[in-house]
């Protein structure tokens, strides 16, 4: 990714262009060529010859002109104390500037446990809620990537048997986890920005597995970087967070998530970061409701 011009541009067995660009996705180890796919492929010995294993895979196929990846990738933001983590896969045609991700999605940050658990209670209670479907995802890939092959194929032998995972492993309890976001970057205005639902597997320890409505985008700015999230059940059902320099306003339909953010005192709403990390704070802001209904409005 190049920072000077918000350009994400496709690499295969040849350098950045400048040392300084971003690595979205990058994988080491062997190139070999498969028949079966007719794509050259660079991974480690492992992962090639088991495509399901943890690891990074980056494969180039010529005749579709495409490149693609596999494994961990990076927004290249620098969001502080608010960290976002895809992993799944990744495409881009060569000479296009719009790759596209489908990934699961790992949101965590400082925030109220209280309010967290206000949200993910709505969610869970709704009515007529899609559940949420792992084998059509990256979801299992992730956790493959995340917690290794023993514990996600526990993980995913308990949702295919019970709809619910028995005992939810402490890895995976972050603030917001979407198992399933496709993203598209928007070169001209330097965003990532989902499309369709968002599947939720879990809100801190909280189990979901639902799809929603909503939005994720993620900004690469000139000057600071910005997320924004906003999770909808229908209209009067709906929160919205929004993270740039070192400060989160939130706001939501829910008044009791809001009342709880709002009654929680300054010094539970700051963070100190550690050394050479970015200080954190959260704050309600009722004027941030334009904004995110901006942000559902608005077409890929």
């Amino acid at each position: 990714m190049s920072q000077d011009s918000l350009v994400i541009y496709p690499s295969f067995l040849s350098g950045k262009i400048k040392k300084e660009h971003i690595d979205v996705m990058a994988a080491e180890g062997y190139l070999i060529f498969d028949k079966r796919l007719q794509e050259y492929q660079i991974a480690k010995d492992e992962k090639l010859k088991e495509n399901t294993l943890p690891g990074n895979l980056v494969a180039f196929a010529k005749e579709k002109c495409e490149i693609r990846g596999d494994g961990k990738m990076n927004f290249g933001v620098n969001t502080g104390q608010f960290k976002v983590t895809p992993i799944g896969n990744i495409t881009q045609k060569l000479g296009s500037g719009n790759p596209v991700m489908k990934v699961a999605l790992m949101c965590d940050f400082p925030f109220s446990d209280d309010a967290m658990k206000k949200m993910a209670d709505k969610i869970i209670n709704y009515p007529d809620i899609q559940q949420f479907d792992y084998e059509k995802s990256n979801y299992e890939k992730a956790l493959r990537e995340l917690i290794g092959m023993e514990k996600a194929d526990k993980v995913i032998a308990d949702l295919s048997l019970h709809g619910e995972v028995k005992r939810f492993p402490d890895e995976l309890e972050k603030s917001i986890v979407f198992a399933d976001v496709t993203l598209k970057w928007i070169p001209e205005e330097g965003i990532w920005l989902s499309e369709g639902k968002l599947a939720i597997s879990n809100i801190n320890n909280k189990q979901i597995f639902k799809y929603v409505d909503g939005r994720v985008m993620i900004q690469k700015g000139r000057s600071f970087d910005q997320v924004s999230i906003v999770i909808k059940l229908d209209d009067s059902n709906w929160y919205f967070f929004t993270y740039a320099k070192e400060l989160m306003e939130v706001t939501s339909s829910d008044s009791n998530f809001n009342k709880i953010v709002q009654e929680t005192k300054d010094d539970k709403r700051k963070y100190k970061g550690e050394k050479g990390q970015q200080d954190f704070e959260y704050r309600f802001n009722n004027n941030r409701r334009g904004r995110a209904q901006e942000l559902l409005d608005r077409a890929n």
